[in-house]
């Protein structure tokens, strides 16, 4: 899929492509970083509302680091 994404952007013209990821997903940052992306030492914070499979709602906040 990321593959994909990246294709779909360059033949739309884009010159990079920048992603967030979670600070403490580990694991995903390494797949990114074997990919080519680069950390830029840039931190957010995301705010999100998900719903669970019981029709609750919850508000939820992550720190992620932006890769490019």
């Amino acid at each position: 899929m990321i593959i994909a994404a990246e294709g779909l952007a360059h033949a739309r013209g884009f010159a990079q492509i920048g992603l967030g990821v979670a600070a403490d997903n580990v694991r995903g940052a390494r797949l990114y970083r074997r990919l080519g992306y680069e950390p830029t030492g840039i931190r957010d914070t995301t705010q999100y509302t998900w719903t669970d499979a019981g029709g609750l709602v919850h508000d939820a906040a992550e720190e992620d680091e932006l890769l490019v």
